[in-house]
């Protein structure tokens, strides 16, 4: 499971990890990177007020996302 938290504020300082470093960019600049597999669908919940949730259904074999 994996949580997302959305905020309009940030105090503090972004940290590297083993997985590589951090840092902010403006949004208008996401097609200039690789992204994770869904995270310009996921990037939805964060950018709309009338979306809270991404999940993945699966009916039989298939998988699909799903947004509320």
């Amino acid at each position: 499971m994996v949580l997302f938290y959305k905020t309009n504020q940030y105090k503090g300082e972004l940290k590297a990890s083993d997985e590589g470093e951090v840092f902010w960019i403006h949004k208008n600049e996401l097609k200039d990177y690789q992204l994770a597999n869904d995270f310009e669908i996921m990037y939805k919940v964060f950018d709309s007020n009338e979306i809270s949730e991404f999940f993945y259904d699966q009916s039989g074999e298939n998988w699909s996302v799903k947004l509320l």
